[in-house]
């Protein structure tokens, strides 16, 4: 039973089938350190299989750096989940966790095991995003380092990455996550193959069947994450006052409304239009399709010829990315993995 003492006697409590755990949750006093090690301690040895003087002491340093920096972490994101601990399914996924991490001592593993049982401690008993989590923690060990990293690319490539507005924006993104990775110029399309199907037996991807290319991914991102800019703005708006959808008065409202930025996002701009129009699908409906024209696919051709869409682009082929989506599980592994290696200033990984 936790017995967490805490000085301003605040109390947090978990419910079972017979019994009710009463914790005093206190950060400064080291309490919350000390049974946490032990519960951890005390897990980890009542279930790990009995080795070798040597390995076993390397499996204990690697407990204790892995216990340390899960405490650590939780301090910062969920004080309060601490609770957590006193539940079987949440240590049932720490055990496996702490499996995993201890057969290979893979900081990368260890930093994804450990953000994924931070916000376990976060959602519902039985909630999807919870079974997702505990697959997934099950299968991380079960995947090599360029898989994790395959994955990631999967999720940025046929994900719309919201917030960049601006074409420059996306690319130094993008840059920065490949940057380094040279695997697929030796890797031919058998070894890309088969690091999709172990993908997919491990349960992080699906298959769609048919695979599009890049041009519709970036495309997506065009369309979706970029918005537009303000050249094409300025056509389509124009185009939407000839046509008397709207008066011009409540054209220059809208644009006003867009926060007054040097560009205008479609956050920005469908954000104004709704404070006029809440109830239509004016933005989608019309001012869209009089933005996104054939200059649209002029600057994706134009894009892919370019670093780091061109780099991006051959990945996509090669392991034929739009033919797959990611599974909830794969999601839960590739958001963890993307929020410790290359986090998007405006993509939330929660």
């Amino acid at each position: 039973m936790l017995s967490f003492l805490k000085k301003d006697a605040q109390k947090s409590t978990v419910s079972g089938d017979n019994n009710q755990v009463t914790q005093h949750i206190d950060n400064r006093s080291g309490v919350i350190y000390t049974e946490i090690k032990q519960i951890v301690s005390d897990l980890f040895e009542q279930n790990m299989l009995k080795m070798s003087n040597e390995a076993t002491k390397l499996i204990n340093v690697r407990r204790d750096t892995f216990s340390d920096l899960l405490i650590a972490n939780m301090q910062t994101a969920n004080p309060d989940g601490f609770q957590a601990f006193a539940d079987p399914g949440f240590q049932y996924s720490l055990y496996t966790a702490l499996q995993q991490y201890a057969k290979t001592g893979n900081d990368q593993l260890q930093g994804v095991l450990i953000d994924m049982l931070v916000k376990r401690t976060m959602v519902g008993n039985r909630e999807l995003n919870q079974i997702a989590i505990d697959e997934a923690i099950a299968v991380s060990g079960k995947i090599s380092s360029k898989q994790l990293y395959l994955l990631a690319l999967i999720y940025l490539t046929t994900q719309q990455q919201r917030g960049f507005h601006t074409l420059e924006e996306l690319g130094e993104y993008f840059s920065s996550a490949i940057s380094g990775q040279d695997f697929y110029k030796t890797e031919d399309r058998t070894q890309a193959k088969e690091e999709m199907a172990h993908l997919a037996y491990a349960g992080c991807i699906g298959s769609y069947g048919l695979a599009g290319d890049y041009r519709s991914g970036l495309r997506r991102h065009y369309d979706y994450a970029l918005g537009v800019n303000p050249e094409m703005l300025q056509m389509g708006l124009k185009d939407l006052f000839q046509s008397r959808f709207i008066p011009e008065s409540e054209i220059y409202e809208i644009v006003s409304k867009a926060e007054n930025r040097t560009y205008i996002c479609k956050e920005d701009l469908q954000s104004a239009i709704n404070n006029i129009y809440p109830a239509g699908k004016l933005f989608e409906n019309h001012i869209l399709p009089a933005i996104l024209d054939d200059k649209v696919n002029e600057q994706v051709e134009r894009l892919l010829k370019t670093s780091p869409f061109h780099t991006l682009h051959e990945i996509y082929e090669l392991y034929r990315f739009g033919g797959y989506h990611l599974t909830p599980v794969g999601k839960a592994i590739t958001r963890s993995y993307i929020k410790l290696n290359f986090p998007s200033p405006y993509q939330s990984q929660s």
